[in-house]
């Protein structure tokens, strides 16, 4: 499979040092980026399946804490015996507090912890979209990169115990998907985003950032840059406002790297861009 990533012009460094970055998604234009909806009703039924898939450890580390003095009078079995006569008022108050936790889930809880451990590439189906070039190539002017992502780089993720762990196709949707505080694990908020976005044909990839080869310290986000194999690139297309600038330089990076250069240039008979080979 090939898919594409836009650059702005000023990244050509990426031609010789292969150096991408793996975006924390507080940093995209974006506001709903790792902004899932927690149904408080939902969480509800998390909490309680929680406190019940837990409780005896729960009674146990309470009872652990009662004085000497109490245990002795007290056993364990009595104990969880009373506190279960009064579960009731347990789910009452969990019931109770649920809004109040969903809302603050909502405004905080995600995207905070995401931008701290997890950073993303995003890749695009087309390289001939006029608004992927528009938006992420400088009005033409930036290029764009040919990634085979049958090479095991792009087949890595966070790691085993999270379900989306490799490069997988954004899903675009009328509704905010909705998730658990509970369930970290399931990480298809990530990959849904509104219908808006859909011309953007978006594939995207996980990693961690503490993974990364190179950090450049930046405020509000650091930005955290992996290095892509060489062997994974196979093509370089130049926007159709690429100057001469831009040209000689990716000749220059490219020649002798068994990696194509091309260049996109207006349709005149219709709106699109036709993609031609550039000879070294």
């Amino acid at each position: 499979m090939r898919l594409f990533k836009y650059f702005h012009q000023d990244r050509r460094s990426f031609l010789s040092d292969r150096l991408i970055r793996f975006t924390q998604p507080g940093a995209f234009n974006d506001p709903y980026e790792m902004q899932p909806f927690i149904n408080s009703d939902h969480l509800v039924r998390d909490l309680e399946a929680l406190y019940h898939e837990n409780e005896d450890d729960i009674l146990r580390s309470a009872y652990d804490k009662l004085s000497t003095e109490i245990r002795s009078e007290l056993s364990f079995t009595t104990a969880k015996r009373i506190f279960r006569s009064n579960e009731g008022s347990l789910i009452k108050e969990i019931n109770k507090g649920a809004p109040a936790f969903a809302a603050k889930g909502n405004e905080h809880f995600f995207q905070s912890k995401a931008d701290k451990y997890i950073g993303v590439l995003c890749l695009a189906e087309k390289p001939d979209s006029l608004l992927m070039w528009a938006h992420y190539a400088n009005n033409h002017e930036g290029f764009v990169v040919e990634f085979d992502c049958d090479h095991s780089f792009f087949q890595q993720g966070l790691g085993e115990d999270v379900i989306r762990t490799s490069l997988s196709k954004v899903v675009y949707s009328q509704n905010v998907p909705t998730t658990s505080l509970l369930d970290m694990k399931n990480f298809d908020f990530v990959l849904t985003k509104s219908y808006d976005w859909s011309y953007e044909q978006e594939w995207r990839m996980l990693l961690q950032n503490k993974d990364c080869k190179k950090t450049i310290p930046a405020e509000p986000h650091d930005i955290c840059l992996f290095e892509i194999p060489a062997e994974s690139m196979k093509r370089v297309i130049l926007g159709c406002r690429a100057d001469f600038e831009l040209i000689q330089s990716a000749k220059k990076k490219l020649i002798g790297n068994n990696i194509e250069l091309a260049q996109a240039t207006i349709v005149r008979s219709h709106f699109g861009l036709e993609i031609r080979q550039v000879k070294f």
